[in-house]
């Protein structure tokens, strides 16, 4: 064998070898990515446990809010404006997430529809205008201003 044969052999090996790097780390890649989705949706299920925890324990208060708005102390004004801001923050994150890839396209359609949800009632949109839109991205704002422009155009 000539040291053109065993240099061909050996570019040969060299090449296989990278070949076989490249579809190793195309798992590792692929595997990572299911267990920051398997995260993700972890994190959005403990976030909307508090949710609902919180909800079932504020329901007087809660249907209050829905009844009888003009009746609401400053506290539970400003109870609500925090639940509100919460939500919205939780919902941002959801969003981003769903950006970064980790959401597919079903999971944030639902939070879409909890955003939705939220401004069914006014005082969540004039809240919304007056007192959230400058604590939030851009374009997260942008987002929610076409769920209350679609609001507004079906009340």
């Amino acid at each position: 064998m000539n040291w053109e044969a065993i240099g061909a052999i050996a570019e040969i090996m060299g090449a296989l070898a990278v070949f076989l790097t490249l579809v190793y780390l195309t798992v590792q890649i692929r595997q990572n990515t299911k267990a920051l989705q398997g995260t993700t949706l972890n994190a959005i299920a403990a976030q909307t446990r508090e949710e609902l925890k919180w909800a079932s324990e504020q329901t007087d208060f809660r249907l209050k809010a829905l009844d009888e708005f003009e009746s609401l102390s400053e506290a539970e004004l400003w109870q609500l404006h925090c639940w509100l801001a919460a939500a919205l923050h939780a919902r941002e994150n959801e969003y981003f997430q769903f950006k970064l890839g980790l959401l597919d396209r079903m999971v944030w359609d639902s939070r879409l529809n909890i955003v939705g949800s939220i401004f069914d009632n006014e005082w969540a949109i004039r809240h919304w205008e007056d007192r959230l839109r400058n604590i939030f991205s851009d374009e997260f704002t942008r987002l929610i201003d076409d769920v209350v422009a679609a609001k507004r155009i079906v009340a």
